[in-house]
């Protein structure tokens, strides 16, 4: 079944043949009323009598011949055209399209709903697609309340088992959920593999100098292969269809979206799949469901090399798909031979098609009320009668759904769809989740960071010295058990985190007391070795070293070009 890609490039390759049509459309008419004009003296016949002399030659069976020779000569004529809708494939076997895969990390990816947890999960298809890409340069960007850079486009897929056994949501700077900000760093990385396939070719064991300028031979680069970004995440941010549809809407890249997630298991907070569509709708991509089997890498696979295909140089010949109608006029001169073999091969060709063609109609929550309001319409409706639970279902704005879970007491659900909104506000509504499920020191820090950015905001200072002032007597009340455990410096995790620990001391080992550039880095063969084993020690103390040097960075970039 051809698609829309197929139509919008299939043509002829030689045309002209078409216009053999004219004179054959004169020669089939001019014999059908050459046989018609033979068959006036039927008509002079009883009925009774023209039916005895005329046996199988009425309904469809009339002319027969005539039908099945037309058709041929038809057939034989547009196989003469050449009809194609792609290219040959490249002659370069090592030519892999890139891809930058972007993974989710936020809080809501631990949900357990697929086992072990989403992100687990997720580091399993990802290990599974570089094993069924079997080469190409892939690339890892990993984002929560930020994005950054963990592995840039690279072959030797080694490296990305430690590195991604690493990354989990405490290694990230900033909470939240924001997958737009990995855009700016995918093109980054896109643009520098055109750039890379721009080099010319090594030519060192040239000699140019005896080769005069005119004798010299050019080469013109090769075309860039349009990339692929792979998104593994269950939701999305309040500003992500947006940024995503700007982006795509005049990309040569695809984008393909791997909903991580089981909507058949409860979670505290569910697979946002309604977001995931019109995500996937706005910005030209497509949707798959994470499965068990390797199914659904299988299908990204097949994704990335069917635009790889798409994407190749337009100087690659089109491939002559009119051979294949060959065995089409074949099969009519058999079914010619045999009488009423003609209708059984089209109906049993029918049933054959009709069985092979795929299923792709996907079952959706649908709702009575979605012919008449909008999902926000419905949520609304429900949050003003003071249903909760079923307004934070139907929300799909993330801010109003994590206001009806806050609503309705789900404080955990709730901090984590304000931290799917990039505003003071949901930073105020999140730390107040956080308060309220005794969080108070990340609620503390929440009002720190809020306040860092507006200390005029309503309510942040005060709400901030109340916490203080819990975490304060806490503290206290800690120190003065001197025969029970410090339980004051529990981290986030399972148990809230009440009060204030002990901070967690480095060991020297583990770090570099002198600043060291890259330059020495690379001259200094044992100081090379010794910097990479404590990296390779503990990835992911490096890579949320690396993220948030590079957040402080952006901040300060930012801040300079609002001064200016």
């Amino acid at each position: 079944m051809f698609d829309s890609l197929i139509w919008h490039q299939f043509h002829f390759m030689r045309p002209w043949w078409l216009l053999t049509f004219i004179p054959f459309t004169w020669l089939i008419f001019q014999r059908w009323q050459h046989d018609a004009q033979n068959e006036q003296w039927q008509k002079l016949l009883p009925a009774h009598l023209l039916a005895a002399l005329t046996v199988g030659d009425n309904g469809w069976k009339k002319q027969l011949p005539l039908k099945i020779l037309t058709i041929v000569i038809a057939v034989s004529i547009i196989i003469c055209a050449g009809p194609t809708w792609q290219r040959q494939s490249s002659p370069f076997g090592e030519d892999k399209s890139p891809v930058m895969i972007v993974m989710d990390v936020s809080q809501s990816m631990l949900q357990t709903d697929t086992a072990p947890s989403r992100l687990s999960r997720t580091k399993q298809k990802v290990e599974d697609l570089l094993t069924i890409r079997d080469g190409g340069r892939t690339g890892l960007i990993v984002y929560a309340g930020s994005a950054h850079l963990a592995l840039p486009l690279t072959q030797d897929i080694d490296i990305y088992k430690p590195l991604l056994n690493a990354v989990t949501p405490k290694i990230m700077p900033r909470d939240g959920k924001f997958a737009e900000y990995a855009l700016p760093l995918v093109e980054q990385q896109f643009a520098s593999n055109q750039r890379d396939n721009a080099q010319p070719t090594d030519a060192s064991n040239t000699d140019t100098s005896k080769t005069n300028t005119s004798e010299q031979v050019t080469q013109d680069p090769p075309a860039s292969i349009a990339g692929t970004v792979v998104l593994f995440t269950d939701g999305m941010g309040a500003n992500t269809v947006e940024a995503f549809q700007q982006y795509f809407k005049d990309s040569p890249h695809q984008l393909l979206i791997v909903a991580v997630g089981n909507l058949d298991k409860p979670s505290d907070i569910p697979l946002d799949n309604n977001g995931l569509q019109t995500l996937t709708k706005a910005s030209n991509g497509k949707l798959k469901m994470l499965t068990v089997d390797n199914q659904d890498m299988e299908w990204v696979n097949s994704q990335i090399n069917r635009h790889m295909q798409l994407s190749l140089d337009s100087a690659l010949p089109w491939q002559d798909m009119g051979y294949y109608l060959v065995f089409v006029v074949a099969l009519l001169f058999l079914l010619w031979f045999r009488s009423g073999w003609l209708v059984q091969w089209c109906m049993a060709g029918m049933l054959v098609l009709g069985a092979l063609s795929p299923n792709t109609a996907e079952a959706n929550d649908w709702h009575f009320a979605d012919i008449w309001m909008t999902a926000d319409q419905q949520g609304q409706w429900y949050f003003n009668q003071e249903d909760y639970m079923t307004a934070a279902e139907r929300f799909a704005d993330p801010m109003w759904k994590g206001i009806a879970l806050y609503s309705a007491g789900d404080y955990k659900a709730a901090h984590a769809y304000f931290m799917r909104v990039d505003s003071d506000q949901a930073l105020f509504n999140a730390a107040s989740a956080l308060a309220h499920s005794r969080e108070y020191v990340a609620a503390r820090n929440l009002y720190d960071a809020l306040l860092a950015h507006n200390d005029a905001f309503p309510n942040a200072q005060h709400n901030r010295d109340v916490l203080q002032g819990i975490i304060d007597n806490i503290n206290i009340q800690s120190e003065s058990q001197a025969n029970t455990e410090n339980e004051a410096s529990r981290e986030l995790g399972d148990a809230p985190q009440t009060a204030d620990g002990a901070d967690e001391q480095v060991a020297k080992e583990l770090v570099l007391e002198e600043a060291l550039t890259a330059e020495q880095l690379l001259q200094d063969e044992a100081l090379n070795a010794r910097w990479m084993q404590r990296v390779q020690a503990d990835p992911a103390r490096f890579l949320s070293t690396k993220f948030n040097l590079q957040l402080n960075q952006t901040n300060q970039l930012n801040q300079a070009k609002e001064a200016e």
